[in-house]
């Protein structure tokens, strides 16, 4: 960046969560930074921010210097928070005068910028003419096969930590759903039983190969919740091994899931090479335009969706709506 050293230094190293920051204590609604006790910065750069439910955003506006700034970062047409508000979405339509929008995507190509245009603006024939879909259960498990064995190649080869997650970071199976058939955690269960007839898999609950999501925040192991983990072998020893090279014992994890498969909510923030959309048989309240728009949109190179024409029909013409005060509180105010 054209900065001068001195700005350069001031540049902070390391990123954070919003609850790290706040200094959110366990089993309370307190935080160590709030109107009384400000946070030490001038300038705060939320990224991800759709993701951010009314009561964490409240607090965070609650602790900002007087004079600080705070820009947030985020696509409004992605899933909402999974707590109460649509705090992002609010702000773009309460305050369009302070809202900027950036226009060029970077990470995709032509194909899947164009699909997650026509998903955003509700054309849903153009959106099921350019979304690649398969049917039949015997095509869901030649995709995942297909998916993953270039992961399970670079595992067998004795990849070190950081080819394995690079392998991995290549394609996702993402589901509507968490629990019952085609969730996550079905999907999850299922493949590793599969993997195990086709010799992928060897070994009790860990073995090489596994990969593992972690569930809760963990300061003391430098571990926090959506860190991703991937098993394997060294020295004899089963070790879980993270991106930025820290290894662990499967025995000191922190509650963890397998994560072959994960839910769409729980992508938010990741990118992949290729991703697999893995819709249930029949519809529900959860599947949404928001939902298959964040998935899209997970992708760089490829997108393909699993399920039901029916199903997915319905979840393009399915709005979330949200009615938060937040949007006719900043219109009053004339921002």
């Amino acid at each position: 960046m054209p900065l001068s050293q001195d700005l350069k230094a001031r540049l902070p190293r390391e990123v954070t969560t919003l609850h790290r920051l706040l200094g959110v204590r366990p089993d309370t609604c307190r935080v160590k930074y709030d109107a009384d006790h400000p946070l030490p910065y001038d300038l705060i750069v939320v990224d991800e921010a759709s993701m951010v439910d009314l009561a964490l955003a409240a607090k965070l506006v609650e602790a900002l210097p007087e004079k600080a700034g705070l820009v947030l970062l985020g696509d409004r047409y992605q899933l909402a928070s999974v707590e109460a508000g649509s705090v992002l979405a609010d702000l773009c339509e309460g305050a369009p005068a302070h809202t900027f929008c950036l226009t060029t995507a970077h990470r995709f190509q032509a194909q899947l910028r164009e699909l997650a245009a026509a998903v955003q603006a509700g054309e849903i024939g153009e959106a099921l003419d350019r979304l690649p879909r398969l049917e039949g259960m015997a095509a869901l498990w030649r995709a995942l096969d297909e998916g993953y064995r270039g992961y399970w190649e670079t595992v067998h080869a004795g990849g070190d930590y950081r080819s394995v997650h690079a392998a991995f970071a290549r394609f996702r199976a993402l589901c509507a759903h968490r629990r019952g058939p085609l969730g996550s955690d079905w999907l999850n269960a299922e493949l590793e039983v599969r993997w195990r007839h086709r010799g992928w898999i060897a070994g009790g609950t860990f073995y090489p190969g596994r990969a593992v999501l972690i569930q809760e925040n963990a300061p003391d192991l430098h571990l926090f919740n959506g860190d991703v983990g991937i098993c394997l072998e060294e020295d004899e020893e089963l070790r879980v091994w993270f991106e930025d090279g820290r290894r662990l014992a499967p025995m000191h994890l922190p509650a963890h899931q397998t994560v072959f498969a994960m839910t769409v909510h729980k992508s938010q923030g990741s990118e992949f090479e290729e991703v697999l959309l893995v819709l249930p048989i029949q519809s529900s309240e959860v599947l949404s335009r928001e939902l298959v728009y964040t998935a899209i949109t997970r992708a760089r190179s490829q997108v393909r969706c699993w399920g039901p024409q029916a199903v997915l029909r319905e979840a393009l013409d399915r709005r979330t709506r949200r009615r938060g005060g937040v949007r006719f509180k900043l219109t009053e105010a004339g921002l």
